[in-house]
Formats: C-alpha cells, sequence, structure tokens
C-alpha cells in the first residue's frame, strides 16, 4: 500500500501526539529510542515544526519502531517495515524532508534575531531554486511538491508557511 502525503502526515502527527500524551507509551518510547530522541510535536504557528517532526521520524530505527509500536498495540502507526526492504512509505518521507530540508535551514537563518538576517533571503532564494532543479531530477516521490515549491519559491511570496505545505501535499499526486 502506498501512503498518500496527507496520510502520512496523519499518522507521523498521531504518532508524536502518543509520545507527548501516554506517560505508558513514552517511557517505552523511550527505553527503545533515549530520552533525547523524542517526535517534536507541531507548531500551528512554525511550519518548520512540521518538517522537524517528519526528520525526527524519517531518522528513526523503523524496525525498532515497528516492533514497539506493535508490542504496544498501536501497529496501526507503523510505516509498512519489511526486514528485507525499505518501505515505500519510508522512502516518500525521507525523499520529503530531503527537500524541505533548505527551507527549514533558510527560516531558521532569516528569523533570527541576534544578527541582521534581511541579507541572507535573496542568496538563500537563489540557492533553493538551484537545489530544487537539482532535486528534480532524482525526485521518484516528491516530483509534484518540487515543482509546487519552485513556482512559490519564484513567482508567489518568498516563504512557504504551514497553509502553504498543507496545501501542496493534498495535490500531489503519488
Amino acid at each position: 500500500m502506498v501512503c498518500s502525503p496527507p496520510v502520512l502526515l496523519e499518522v507521523l502527527s498521531k504518532l508524536a501526539n502518543l509520545v507527548h500524551q501516554s506517560a505508558l507509551f513514552r517511557e517505552a518510547f523511550e527505553f527503545v529510542f533515549g530520552s533525547n530522541n523524542a517526535i517534536p510535536e507541531t507548531n500551528a504557528t512554525r511550519w518548520n515544526s512540521v518538517w522537524m517532526q517528519l526528520n525526527a521520524a524519517a531518522n528513526l530505527d523503523q524496525q525498532k519502531l515497528s516492533d514497539l509500536l506493535k508490542s504496544t498495540a498501536h501497529q496501526n502507526l507503523a510505516l509498512n517495515t519489511n526486514r528485507n526492504r525499505q518501505p515505500i512509505q519510508l522512502q516518500q518521507l525521507q525523499e520529503v524532508v530531503e527537500v524541505l530540508a533548505p527551507f527549514a535551514e533558510l527560516t531558521n537563518v532569516c528569523q533570527g534575531d541576534k544578527s541582521t538576517t534581511i541579507s541572507c533571503i535573496v542568496p538563500g532564494l537563489l540557492n533553493l531554486i538551484q537545489l530544487l532543479k537539482e532535486l528534480e531530477k532524482t525526485a521518484r516521490h516528491s516530483a509534484t511538491l518540487i515543482q509546487s515549491l519552485t513556482k512559490v519559491t519564484l513567482y508567489d511570496k518568498p516563504t512557504v508557511n504551514r497553509c502553504t505545505l498543507y496545501y501542496l501535499h493534498l495535490n500531489m499526486n503519488i
């Protein structure tokens, strides 16, 4: 089964909520992954909080996560994991994280409050456009996302907020 981006985001959001709202699950999660490997919660005012959540989930050992979810009766939140090959959902997740990473980095640079960051915007946008062109050549699952981000970066406001990302995910044809 191929997992569409909105479904993948929903599953990861439920997983993050479970980690943060269930003391029993959090204890089991920390036993398996350590106390500093939590999946961060999203923040409605910061689009990059979604990226941080996706990145954290993508970097977990998926087999350990699948085993943990199965042992705690939450197997519906596991990506379909096969010990012999990487699941397509994980490939999608990793590719989306790779595509959005430069946006997250530029967002972090530009929202700094201890130094002048206005001079980073134009070079950052030019760099994003170049990176998107390169990623489009190798994308297997997120070509539509890359094309939409290229359009947003070139023609619309030079910001990518959570609403725009949600719209892009809803309109991806995978």
